[in-house]
């Protein structure tokens, strides 16, 4: 289900809060309510980072199990990866893909600035750590469609 999701997102506009389009944050949340069934409400920070920081006090939180980034952790695919300010003042958000414990891809937006949804390399240079879905994977029949969001 992520590689549909990927298929039908790369290269295209995301907005789901509509007001700054492809930003990592409307990624994150259309990826949970295509794939995962979370509604658009649940995982909502003023900034990526502090969904991560202040898990414990965000709305959805009972859905995902929150995983520090140590050096042995691997994510799995369909993770969803924190970066703190490291890589700038309101961190990143992103769907992991593949990788190992030194490098992985993921699927992102705004990374770099200003780009699309797409696969994007990475090393866990700034990674908080992850969250993953305690549930199985969904397809929303109310997600809306590319066309809307174009």
């Amino acid at each position: 289900m992520l590689d549909d999701f990927i298929g039908k997102w790369t290269g295209h506009t995301v907005d789901v809060d509509g007001i700054y389009p492809n930003q990592c944050m409307d990624l994150m949340h259309q990826y949970c309510l295509d794939v995962l069934g979370v509604p658009i409400n649940n995982l909502m920070a003023p900034a990526a980072k502090d969904v991560f920081l202040q898990f414990p006090n965000i709305l959805g939180e009972d859905r995902f199990d929150k995983i520090g980034n140590t050096p042995d952790n691997v994510p799995q695919k369909g993770d969803i990866m924190f970066w703190g300010t490291q890589v700038g003042e309101y961190g990143h958000v992103a769907v992991f893909v593949s990788g190992d414990a030194t490098s992985f891809t993921s699927f992102d937006a705004n990374w770099p600035m200003g780009s699309l949804p797409h696969l994007q390399p990475h090393n866990y240079s700034g990674v908080l750590g992850w969250i993953r879905f305690k549930g199985s994977p969904t397809t929303s029949t109310n997600a809306p469609s590319m066309a809307e969001n174009d």
